[in-house]
């Protein structure tokens, strides 16, 4: 189900390309299609309190009650927040299952995890509880969970989850999972032979979506097709963070300070921005962003 969400990102996407390039009946065909997709999704995969991970022959994959595990699986709840096809009435439900999931460590890509094999789950359900895919904190997925706290305006639960994921972290310092101090990894493992220890490392997307989580999440510097939004979405803990941003050519440094006010106010060079979208630019500029 989660990948049917992001085929709803995708045709979301697309349409805004269609729009740029002044294809506005195609652009109207894209958000029709994704509309009939998000229905049959919330038509289908909600349970109640969440969105379940699949459907086949065999049964329903990642829903309530199943006595061998893999209740609950967390990139259908994150992807349904990023696709934004939640109703609203569904949302306080999904964050809560996301937020019930999350340990001081990161996120499990299931939970609890699979006791047995399961013929009808497949590959991960063979490994050992707490291996991998099969309920171990997969770093990918927490990134996706990121950048859908910083859409729905949690700083703070962004934050948390980051810092469970930034390499050498004090839940997962590199003396334990043996892995270098500079190296992003995709899984640590919580079976209690090797727990917090890692299998993969340097092979995983989860580098590029953390940066992706900290420059366009957290801070809320948006790439658009118009120019770069600013949407910042900062912890209350911080109240000072600067930046540098090299955009379509330019180099951008960037302020942001806590000053108490309702809406961002943006600055470029000293002159206030209308709006906030920061448009094409060349050369070296100073953006000051308070909030």
């Amino acid at each position: 189900m989660w990948l049917a969400m992001a085929v709803c990102y995708a045709y979301r996407e697309l349409a805004a390309l269609a729009e740029m390039c002044d294809n506005a009946m195609f652009a109207q065909t894209l958000l029709a299609e994704r509309n009939r997709l998000a229905d049959a999704v919330n038509a289908t995969a909600y349970n109640g309190e969440y969105y379940v991970r699949a459907f086949s022959q065999f049964g329903t994959v990642g829903d309530k009650g199943d006595p061998n595990g893999g209740n609950i699986y967390i990139n259908p709840q994150v992807w349904a927040i990023l696709a934004d096809i939640v109703p609203p009435d569904r949302l306080k439900s999904v964050t809560a299952a996301i937020d019930g999931m999350e340990t001081d460590e990161g996120i499990p890509l299931c939970a609890p995890p699979y006791r047995t094999y399961d013929v009808h789950v497949g590959r991960m359900s063979g490994m050992l509880p707490g291996v991998y895919e099969n309920g171990g904190i997969y770093n990918h997925a927490a990134c996706f969970k990121i950048m859908a706290d910083c859409m729905l305006g949690r700083g703070d639960r962004a934050l948390k989850t980051f810092l469970s994921v930034i390499p050498d972290g004090s839940h997962n310092p590199s003396a334990v999972t043996t892995t270098e101090p500079y190296v992003f990894t995709n899984c640590y493992l919580q079976h209690p032979s090797v727990r917090m220890q890692v299998g993969f490392s340097w092979q995983t997307g989860t580098s590029a979506w953390a940066l992706r989580c900290y420059y366009e999440g957290i801070l809320g510097l948006i790439r658009t097709y118009d120019g770069l939004r600013i949407r910042p979405c900062l912890p209350r803990e911080w109240n000072r963070v600067t930046a540098m941003r090299r955009y379509r050519g330019a180099e951008l440094h960037f302020c942001f300070e806590r000053r108490g006010h309702a809406q961002p106010r943006i600055f470029v060079d000293g002159k206030p921005l209308s709006g906030d979208v920061l448009p094409p630019l060349s050369g070296r500029h100073d953006i000051a962003v308070e909030f």
